[in-house]
């Protein structure tokens, strides 16, 4: 699934759920000092679901109690 603003809330109270986790980020290149950019981020749960969150987004770090979270806002 990937990850939208209308989906966000249901995709994080699910992972909330989760205590194992894989997560995968995906670049343009390998040098980020040499300015290559995070283009998404992979999210796969032991049940088998799997999320994407695209940059087409502008993600934002909240702290939610002890964790943080990522959440979308428009570029």
């Amino acid at each position: 699934m990937i990850v939208n603003l209308s989906t966000f809330k249901e995709v994080l109270s699910e992972l909330k759920t989760q205590k194992i986790l894989c997560i995968d980020t995906e670049t343009d290149g390998l040098k980020p000092y040499s300015g290559h950019r995070l283009c998404g981020i992979g999210i796969s749960l032991f049940n088998g679901k799997s999320f994407y969150l695209n940059r087409k987004y502008d993600w934002k770090l909240k702290q939610d109690g002890g964790v943080y979270i990522l959440v979308p806002t428009r570029k």
